[in-house]
């Protein structure tokens, strides 16, 4: 039987002091294999926003925290949604066009270096990869 994926879209993370993270804020296709990346960097990142706003309460964090990684989640979303059809399609054309295009995209340095930055977790949309904060 043939697998069936979906994409997830979720308008927002949190309600109050309440909030999703890792896939159930932003699921992406299992093929890029960044679901638990994803989950644990935002787990950091969260700690990262409410270390960092102590003053603040966490329903006024939790919203401006969504805000920050939106453009982190938004790269892997899109990145799934392009790239499954490639990976996981039963079509023949798919897979040709994939080789044809990414293995040789693929030895470009920059490029390699945003593959790399991609599997790391640390890609998103903007210019190229970040640090995680500390």
């Amino acid at each position: 039987m043939p697998a069936v994926y979906r994409d997830v879209s979720v308008g927002r993370w949190c309600e109050g002091a309440t909030i999703l993270i890792g896939d159930a804020a932003h699921g992406t296709s299992p093929q890029l294999g960044q679901g638990a990346n994803l989950g644990l960097i935002d787990a950091v990142e969260l700690a990262v926003a409410i270390r960092c706003r102590r003053a603040t309460t966490v329903a006024v964090v939790l919203p401006v925290y969504q805000r920050d990684r939106r453009r982190q989640t938004a790269y892997y979303q899109l990145a799934s949604r392009a790239l499954t059809p490639m990976f996981q399609s039963a079509s023949r054309v798919w897979p040709w066009l994939r080789d044809l295009l990414l293995v040789p995209l693929s030895q470009a340095p920059v490029l390699r270096r945003f593959a790399g930055a991609t599997l790391a977790g640390v890609a998103w949309l903007g210019f190229g990869w970040r640090r995680l904060r500390r």
